[in-house]
């Protein structure tokens, strides 16, 4: 409220209230400063939104051993799998492991690098990364448990040549204790010389003498264990179950889904991955009784591990060989058998499974600008349950249900009833559930005058069921509309947009 204009006192008296009021202010900045608080710890809720790098994975995924350094004959391996230069792989690794960059991201944004490598490929390199970052981390605490075990250089050897887990968990398995309540480790209880006895009959085919029968019960006992451990009579195993066999027979709880596999037999090598899934559900379920055998009969298996071992003209380790190959490698061959056979039909069901799918959803839906999609959920005691959705935006207009005509002239009036319920909607394509009476359903479809000369479709009804009984169909629809309707809509709806109605499931 100072009068500037009055002349230079006035201007004289603004420049001095000015310059008092800047002083106060600088003193009280100076004061909030000196005495303010010890800063908190910012929430990232709290930072504005320019501040979060949206590169990384959000949110954080747990991350998975990856800090060793991958091998030269890995890198190369991957180079050559996906035909770019050993420097690449390298590169794939600084952006997906060390700074935590995301697949799309990379493939997007980083492709100079990559050598314009596609997603998928990506993946497979970062799961080949980590896998061989586990398999180094497990290497290490063998091979510090193999040192404090006192193993040979040759045991150690193996150990770091091992380029699976399972080849590493053979080079460890003789160190490994055995079980507490094992007959092994009760007998080393009873005559504690029995290792000693062993070692130098498998290192020098030394055969004991003088023992009594309980000493030389137990010193069978831990030779048997010792060679079910041994990597080079495992080795033998697994390639004697290569040509194996597995045979199903009826089980205590038969049932006729699975009579086809009822006296079945193949050859492990030519097992389907289907049909090692059908038979696991089936042993499950008690209506099968599966069997793998290896190749050849238990005197040959026998005869092979001695030989392997060393120990062909020992007439004292001829027990423990049988008894290992009867009650330690036989049983564990099998489980390994059946084991790989189910990871490896897995993984086929799974990529079967992404490959139908992805066509499922990648598939170009009808141009329809004009006109209504009339969806029929095919049955026989319900009836066929239809409905008419808008072909703009697949909203729903009406629904209805037709009885299943089985007689000609049930076909008739029928079709006399889905014309007029049809009335003055122009319907521009049918939707045909692809479930039971689906036959029936297209033949009153082709039967109804107005439905004659309009192209029909098949589509699938897998989740349609589950779909109509959840909350967000009962939101989208209303509470009025019935669950036969709201799939029988939701049937249409994947003809006009496969992508945004399969996604629901």
């Amino acid at each position: 409220q100072l009068e500037i204009k009055s002349g230079t006192a006035g201007r004289a008296r603004c420049a001095a209230l000015i310059c008092m009021l800047l002083g106060r202010v600088l003193i009280a900045r100076c004061v909030a400063t000196a005495f303010r608080p010890a800063p908190r710890a910012v929430r990232l809720s709290t930072l504005p939104a320019a501040m979060i790098d949206l590169t990384q994975d959000s949110p954080p995924q747990k991350k998975r051993r990856t800090e060793a350094t991958p091998s030269g004959a890995l890198v190369h391996t991957l180079a050559r799998t996906h035909n770019v230069q050993e420097h690449t792989i390298g590169a794939v690794r600084r952006l997906l492991v060390d700074e935590q960059r995301t697949v799309p991201f990379v493939a997007r944004y980083r492709a100079q690098e990559t050598q314009h490598l596609p997603p998928d490929a990506l993946r497979a390199i970062l799961d080949a990364l980590h896998g061989a970052a586990a398999l180094e981390a497990k290497r290490q605490k063998v091979l510090e448990a193999m040192r404090a075990a006192n193993a040979s250089p040759e045991a150690l050897s193996a150990a770091r040549r091992a380029g699976t887990l399972r080849a590493l968990d053979d080079a460890y398995a003789p160190f490994k204790g055995s079980a507490k309540c094992s007959k092994a480790a009760k007998a080393r209880e009873d005559f504690p010389a029995s290792d000693r006895i062993v070692a130098s009959l498998l290192a020098r085919g030394e055969e004991p003498r003088h023992l009594h029968p309980k000493q030389k019960e137990c010193v069978l006992l831990v030779l048997a264990d010792a060679v079910a451990k041994d990597p080079r009579a495992r080795a033998a195993t697994q390639r004697r179950f290569v040509r194996g066999t597995v045979a199903a027979k009826k089980g205590k709880e038969p049932n006729a889904e699975y009579r086809f596999y009822e006296g079945w037999s193949r050859p492990l090598r030519r097992v389907a991955g289907h049909a090692w899934l059908a038979l696991e559900r089936a042993s499950k379920a008690k209506a099968l009784s599966l069997s793998i055998d290896p190749g050849g009969d238990d005197r040959e298996a026998v005869r092979d591990l001695a030989q392997c071992l060393n120990l062909r003209h020992s007439k004292f380790a001829a027990p423990a060989l049988k008894d290992a190959w009867t009650r330690l490698l036989k049983p564990r061959g099998r489980r390994e058998a059946k084991r790989d056979g189910l990871l490896r039909a897995k993984d086929e069901a799974i990529a079967c499974f992404a490959s139908n799918v992805k066509k499922l959803l990648e598939q170009a839906p009808p141009l329809i600008d004009d006109g209504s999609v009339l969806a029929v959920d095919p049955g026989f005691r319900h009836g066929h349950k239809c409905c008419i959705v808008s072909g703009r935006d697949g909203s729903l207009l009406t629904h209805f249900t037709v009885d299943a005509p089985g007689a000609e002239d049930d076909m008739k009036q029928a079709s006399k009833r889905l014309d007029g319920m049809i009335g003055d909607h122009t319907i521009t394509c049918v939707a045909i559930g692809d479930g039971t009476n689906t036959r029936g359903a297209q033949r009153l479809v082709a039967s109804t005058p107005k439905l004659s000369k309009v192209p029909r479709a098949v589509v699938r009804e897998c989740g349609a069921s589950v779909y109509s009984a959840s909350d967000s169909a009962a939101k989208e629809f209303g509470e009025n509309v019935p669950l036969s309707a709201r799939g029988a809509a939701s049937l249409a709806r994947r003809l006009l947009d496969p992508l945004g109605e399969y996604v629901k499931l």
